[in-house]
């Protein structure tokens, strides 16, 4: 497995910090790195060798937009 590093790991933790991340719910999300790691370090799906030959089925119909979605508004978010 080639190295890796996790991204905003300074935001995590100041959110740690300011107890909007609680204990358990830190558990959780090293539990879910750590799974996904060994998805890695396995190549399973959808790291596999496979991944790149990966084709939708052709029975699939095209995605669509929902009808009003040039409708939308984009907002900044808010601090």
């Amino acid at each position: 497995m080639s190295a890796h590093r996790w991204k905003d790991l300074d935001e995590y933790d100041q959110a740690r910090r300011l107890g909007l991340i609680s204990d358990p719910l830190h558990a959780v999300v090293d539990e879910a790195r750590e799974r996904a790691l060994a998805l890695v370090r396995e190549r399973a799906l959808p790291f596999s060798a496979d991944w790149p030959a990966w084709t939708p089925d052709p029975g699939w119909p095209p995605p669509e937009l929902p009808p009003n979605a040039d409708e939308f508004e984009v907002q900044a978010p808010t601090r």
